[in-house]
């Protein structure tokens, strides 16, 4: 699974991998949190899926190899989860999950957000 963070949060800069919540913190880091913010901070977490990835394929011929046909096969698109975390101060950072859908995003999210009291996007507007 690859997960990255795309930026939208000054003090967690433009880039990094993976989502991290722990020790009060919510961020990014390779291997443990590195780059965080208070979970205080945070106003709530939405997460949705859209479909992404995948390609035509492509297939062109070489007259150098004597018309050899070289090509890329079609790949399949695949889901892609969106995780937005919404700041008290009006900030958004955004993290992409690839091939895992929202409902098993919101699962590994939904311990540690209840805890903090950080409600996703969705219910805070109901």
């Amino acid at each position: 699974m690859k997960c990255e963070y795309y930026g939208g949060l000054e003090a967690l800069g433009t880039h990094g991998r993976h989502f991290w919540i722990e020790n009060g913190r919510l961020g990014h880091g390779n291997l443990r949190l590195t780059h965080g913010i208070p979970l205080a901070d945070v106003l709530s977490v939405e997460v949705s899926e859209r479909e992404g990835g995948g390609s035509e394929g492509d297939t062109f011929t070489l007259t150098a190899l004597r018309g050899a046909s070289l090509g890329i096969s079609p790949t399949d698109p695949f889901v892609i989860t969106d995780i937005k975390v919404h700041t008290k101060t009006g900030t958004s950072g955004l993290w992409f999950v690839e091939k895992k859908d929202a409902s098993w995003v919101r699962s590994k999210l939904n311990a540690a957000l209840q805890e903090a009291s950080i409600p996703y996007y969705n219910e805070q507007l109901s």
